[in-house]
């Protein structure tokens, strides 16, 4: 009956048993940590890119226009002017003396003009270090007064000067920005080059040979040259630095060449 019972007992007792151990199972499952998924990597900063330098605009030049033969300062007024900005005109007849930067939205410009300068509509460009430049209209107006008497001289021609770089090769125009301006001038039957306080040329017009634009696979570079029968050549960029200027001045220079 003893054993009997015991058998009893453990039959009856055998689902409590696996329902204690489904139950450890599952607990033990439960405790278990989950795998964890690698954290993911930082996002990387986001780099601040420097903005671009801004263009210069300009908004009124006081006074719009010019006699020949004036001398004047020019109010030139705008926005995103350098402090080093340079300024030129498309006419070579206007020579800028000096610039006076007041602020980034101002600033006085000293001009010349010849007594023969081209009349009519021109630009007026400031220039950023960088190379932006900013375009206004400009004039220059009519016949102006008449340039002061000089004494003839036989075979002398009316004085002329024309802005440009000296260059060392056609290919430096697009750095000829910090260069010394300098002039092209041609009076009394001679033509020279002037920069600074130097004269890099001074000859007879019958020593020059010949003046020309410089081309490169047939497209317009910009510059011109000036070849002297002694052999030399010299390389030039307006002052202004616009393609198309150079044939201006060429065309100037070869009409004083032919008087």
């Amino acid at each position: 009956m003893l054993a009997d019972n015991s058998f009893v007992g453990l039959r009856r007792a055998t689902p409590l048993v696996v329902w204690t151990l489904a139950m450890c199972v599952i607990t033990i499952m439960r405790g278990q940590a989950a795998p964890q998924e690698p954290a993911s990597p930082p996002a990387p900063a986001t780099e601040t890119q420097p903005s671009a330098p801004a263009t210069p605009e300009i908004t009124s030049v006081d006074p719009s226009r010019a006699m020949p033969g004036s001398d004047t300062t020019l109010k030139v007024t705008g926005k995103n002017f350098a402090p080093d900005a340079k300024v030129s005109f498309a006419n070579p007849g206007i020579r800028v003396v000096n610039i006076k930067p007041s602020s980034s939205t101002g600033l006085a410009v000293h001009i010349k003009v010849a007594h023969d300068a081209a009349p009519g509509a021109t630009s007026l460009y400031v220039i950023n270090p960088d190379d932006q430049e900013g375009e206004a209209p400009f004039e220059v107006a009519g016949k102006g007064p008449a340039p002061p008497a000089t004494p003839a001289t036989p075979g002398a021609a009316a004085g002329q000067r024309y802005e440009a770089y000296h260059l060392g090769n056609p290919l430096e125009a697009m750095q000829a920005h910090g260069k010394v301006k300098g002039a092209l001038v041609v009076s009394a039957g001679k033509l020279r080059f002037e920069e600074g306080n130097k004269i890099l040329f001074n000859v007879a017009l019958r020593e020059v040979k010949e003046v020309a634009i410089n081309t490169l696979g047939g497209f317009n570079t910009g510059t011109f040259h000036v070849f002297l029968t002694s052999g030399k050549t010299y390389h030039f960029a307006p002052g202004s630095l616009h393609t198309g200027e150079n044939q201006t001045i060429v065309d100037a220079l070869r009409k004083a060449l032919a008087q």
